[in-house]
């Protein structure tokens, strides 16, 4: 007899323009991301009991200028692979003027079901939204601003003062990259499936 085992994990973001003076969402198109290698890492570390590799926060990626240069376009619409590292990330992003604006969780993450397993709770979202008051990541001085570009986000932990990529994606609207309208933030719910 032979028993197959096996769980994968697939993650979905559903991202949205936020208007904090009404509260209204307008969502721009769910999309899949891109786990890291390093994301079963941090699952086998929670299972095993040690939570720092737990995500905590999350980066939305934006260009602070009111026109995407070629070489930004261009590093923006590059393949997301599996293999991700703070450091090269960050200085992925300086190379083409880009930033990352971190936030930590709007609320707790939620666990939920989907539609295949729906008696049981395989599902965790984390919910954030930008806050256009702070600095980015590579250069303080760039807030996140009226007709800056949305480009990617990422899903991170943070031991220490390490953070590690457990999953990126891209925020590109159909063939576009969005520009921040005024009075509005960013916001995501950013779920990891488990089967």
């Amino acid at each position: 007899m032979t028993i197959k085992e096996y769980m994968g994990a697939r993650g979905q973001v559903a991202p949205y323009l936020y208007d904090s003076k009404s509260g209204s969402m307008t969502p721009f198109g769910e999309r899949h991301n891109t786990l890291s290698y390093f994301s079963a890492e941090a699952m086998a570390a929670a299972f095993g009991g040690d939570s720092s590799h737990v995500p905590a926060e999350v980066g939305f990626v934006f260009y602070p200028g009111d026109s995407l240069p070629a070489d930004t376009r261009a590093a923006m619409d590059a393949d997301i692979g599996r293999d991700q590292d703070w450091d090269k990330f960050i200085q992925d992003l300086k190379d083409v003027n880009a930033d990352v604006l971190i936030v930590g969780f709007s609320y707790p993450p939620s666990l939920g079901s989907d539609m295949e397993y729906a008696d049981v709770r395989n599902t965790i979202t984390f919910h954030a939204v930008t806050n256009s008051q702070d600095g980015g990541s590579v250069n303080p001085n760039n807030k996140f601003a009226a007709g800056n570009y949305i480009c990617q986000a990422v899903l991170l932990s943070r031991d220490s003062d390490k953070r590690n990529i457990i999953a990126r994606v891209s925020l590109k609207d159909g063939e576009n990259y969005l520009q921040k309208p005024d009075g509005f933030e960013v916001a995501l719910d950013w779920t990891v499936i488990f089967k």
